[in-house]
């Protein structure tokens, strides 16, 4: 038995409700009257150096494109894991459909077998 601030970091839904939670948070601030804090917390100066490498921008620069930049890059890499491993297989995805005896006994590549069968749906390829 645990606590709720205890078990809340282990299960999947603790990172929704931590983004629903400083969402909320940001918006009641920004429409307080400490919005002009606010504001001025987005052009606060950020900097990140190793060595005589420098690179400092505004916050607003670092959300917006260094951590959206990161977003997407791991967003794609679900992505492919899925469509590899996961439930976006294309193995499972005709498992569950029943053509993948077809596949298994013809020399035919999976897109053919889908226009095989289902006629109502060809479409001109060339």
């Amino acid at each position: 038995m645990c606590g709720p601030f205890s078990c809340l970091p282990g299960r999947e839904t603790s990172g929704g409700i931590l983004l629903l939670a400083c969402t909320l948070a940001a918006l009641v601030w920004a429409n307080s009257p400490w919005a002009h804090h606010y504001a001025a917390l987005w052009h606060t100066p950020f900097s990140v150096g190793l060595g005589g490498f420098q690179l400092s921008h505004e916050i607003h620069f670092w959300v917006n494109d260094a951590l959206m930049a990161l977003f997407f890059f791991v967003v794609g890499l679900e992505i492919k894991r899925e469509l590899l491993a996961g439930e976006l297989l294309m193995a499972n995805l005709l498992e569950s459909r029943g053509d993948w005896s077809l596949v298994q006994a013809s020399t035919v590549p999976p897109p053919l077998v889908r226009i095989e069968t289902c006629p109502w749906r060809i479409t001109k390829l060339a």
